[in-house]
């Protein structure tokens, strides 16, 4: 894991950018404060920060290069041991790091290169002899890569922040306001017009001043598996492969773990195999409990760890003293708003693990594979996702102003209208923050958007799943909800220099998954096949536990500090106007209702995303300085 950021001119441009690369790399130093390089070409200049995971000696520093081709790369080819296996007769290394082979790899196959890797990475490839640049994100967008093409140039970054010290930002509420209903920016928006995010599984070509962008991941995913002792037999192949790969490192390794299946099963394989010292960490809640009556994630967590050799646990207690202590560093430090309240405690975790080790594991991509995302109904929904990818929506039954009319009389009955009126924009829609219904007509542009960004990604799923329909709204998924999921294990991680990987995203693990009948998915209820699966490998009252979350219960939390809510409500008040040109007026108004009136001051999810959007507006649409130290209740002062 590192930081990349540069730009790359078109005949000689460059030599007149007035940019200040030391600012820009100086911005996201986080990523990498191990060592840091300027590299200058004809018509270049790249900036890299290095975070050292494998070949700690200087000689693990990039840019690696072969044949006049330069390669940076933010992330790891967790395979290059097989690789340089592979090619030992031709590739001499001179280092122990895994992303030397790279530039060899493509001068000797072009971008064919890429079927062979497995790994999680953005990567920037610079071919001088071809005249031609690469900006290129591994299968599942693990690693982000934020891009803009102005005036001939090429300007890129790892973070958002590294842009802003090249360029100027403007923030996009249509964007803005999809991502506080979905939590998170669709391919390839972000919260500032013109600057896109490079797509999963996608690369961006850079020759004679001008831009290309193409998919380059086309899986291998055909026909249909419906033997479980064969699901079996395979699965724990591939992924115990998945998580020994993830753990090469010549750093101290760890990870997360919530007390649910997916971190359970993670951490039990990875203890094992590792063979000394392996930190966990688990956020908790304070009040969480009240929520959520049944949740034992933290209870099992802990007996886990018992357990588990080796195992060395760490518990992060969140309430609400924290909270207000560290929100606005994290939500100023989140580029892309902190919509998210659950995306908090990976700042937290990475902060006390950093003590600790520089890797850590987390479960993103379980539920994908498993078919964990369920609606209420998964039978009904797996017909609407047949019948919609077989002819198309009914979309022209569906209009915004019914749809609104509904939600005001009933909202969950206006969620039904749009399901089968409009389903690339209700299963873009299924996690939501502020519901489209509260923004009113100020959404009725941004949903035009969402549906079309979605119906895109339902067709390119179908595509390349076409043996199961439900499998194939599950790889959907990889462009919204895992992609909104990297970019919080990402931010939070890199925030504190500790990178992340994820077993579950895996290639050959996630390709071999969508072949499995989701009907044998769903057998058992929620996650079924992976209950029936770990049983010998992770304990009963793991596998019996009913699903939760990390919830923050910032309501629960405010009820016990009056004097403090009331300022934060007479705050939100005094920012209507921000409010109003990001999220709409709808959103405006409801905002600044009495507290027991509104439907986003009483619930705390929405209460917290627009103080994110407070203090990211600081930032980003005032362009003020942003105290990171200062708590909350300083913050609102000024």
């Amino acid at each position: 894991m590192c930081g990349i950021v540069g730009y790359i001119g078109f005949a000689g441009a460059h030599r007149h950018i007035n940019v200040n690369l030391e600012a820009a790399q100086k911005a996201i130093k986080h990523r990498g404060p191990d060592e840091q390089n300027i590299t200058v070409g004809p018509n270049y200049r790249v900036a890299f920060n290095r975070l050292s995971i494998n070949d700690l000696s200087h000689r693990g520093m990039q840019p690696f290069s072969y044949d006049d081709v330069y390669v940076f790369i933010n992330g790891e080819i967790y395979n290059y041991v097989e690789l340089r296996r592979r090619y030992q007769s031709d590739f001499i290394p001179r280092s122990q790091s895994d992303v030397e082979i790279v530039p060899f790899l493509y001068a000797k196959q072009g971008l064919n290169f890429l079927n062979e890797v497995n790994g999680m990475f953005s990567m920037v490839i610079i071919d001088n002899k071809r005249g031609c640049s690469f900006l290129i994100v591994d299968r599942f967008g693990v690693r982000p890569m934020y891009y803009t093409h102005q005036k001939n140039v090429l300007y890129f970054s790892s973070e958002l922040k590294g842009l802003a010290e090249m360029i100027h930002l403007e923030p996009d509420p249509l964007s803005i306001r999809i991502a506080a209903n979905i939590t998170s920016y669709p391919y390839p928006l972000t919260p500032f017009r013109e600057i896109k995010r490079l797509g999963a599984g996608r690369l961006v070509v850079f020759r004679n001043g001008k831009l290309e962008s193409r998919r380059w991941y086309f899986p291998n995913i055909t026909g249909i598996v419906t033997s479980e002792d064969e699901v079996r037999k395979n699965f724990f192949r591939l992924f115990d492969r998945s998580v020994s790969l993830r753990l090469r490192a010549d750093v101290p390794i760890g990870g997360y773990i919530s007390g649910g299946l997916d971190s359970s099963l993670i951490v039990s394989t990875a203890c094992k195999k590792y063979g000394r010292p392996f930190h966990l960490y688990t956020a908790v809640f304070r009040g969480k409990e009240i929520l959520q009556p049944a949740d034992v994630d933290n209870r099992n967590s802990s007996q886990l760890a018992k357990e588990l050799p080796f195992a060395r646990h760490h518990r992060v207690e969140i309430d609400f003293d924290v909270y207000q202590k560290n929100i606005v560093r994290i939500a100023a430090l989140h580029d892309e708003i902190l919509f998210n309240n659950g995306s908090f405690m990976f700042y937290l975790l990475a902060r006390e693990a950093r003590k600790d080790v520089k890797v850590l594991l987390d479960g993103v991509g379980g539920d994908e594979i498993f078919g964990g995302y369920l609606v209420q109904k998964p039978r009904l929904m797996r017909q609407i996702a047949s019948i919609f990818v077989k002819i198309g929506s009914l979309r022209f039954l569906y209009s915004p102003f019914a749809f609104r009319q509904i939600a005001r009389l009933h909202p969950q009955l206006a969620t039904s209208y749009k399901s089968f009126t409009n389903f690339p924009l209700w299963f873009a829609e299924r996690f939501t923050v502020i519901p489209a219904y509260l923004m009113g007509a100020d959404y009725d542009e941004p949903g035009e958007i969402l549906t079309e960004l979605s119906r895109k990604s339902i067709q390119v799923a179908s595509s390349l799943v076409q043996s199961d329909y439900w499998n194939a709204m599950q790889f959907y998924g990889y462009d919204f909800v895992v992609n909104f999921q990297n970019v919080q294990s990402d931010r939070g991680a890199m925030a504190y220099s500790i990178e992340g990987r994820n077993p579950f995203l895996d290639f050959e693990l996630v390709e071999y998954m969508m072949k499995v009948d989701s009907t044998m998915k769903l057998r058992g209820g929620q996650k079924g096949l992976m209950r029936r699966l770990i049983r010998d490998r992770v304990p009963n009252y793991i596998v019996e536990a009913p699903k939760s979350g990390p919830a923050m219960p910032i309501n629960i939390w405010l009820r016990n500090h009056p004097s403090t809510a009331k300022r934060i409500f007479s705050y939100i008040r005094s920012k209507k106007e921000t409010i109003e040109y990001l999220l709409g007026e709808h959103v405006a108004a409801e905002a600044t209702k009495k507290p027991e009136e509104s439907k986003i001051l009483r619930h705390g999810v929405r209460l917290h995303a627009l103080l994110a959007l407070l203090i990211w507006s600081r930032k980003y649409l005032e362009k003020k300085c942003v105290d990171l130290d200062e708590p909350l209740l300083d913050f609102m002062m000024h």
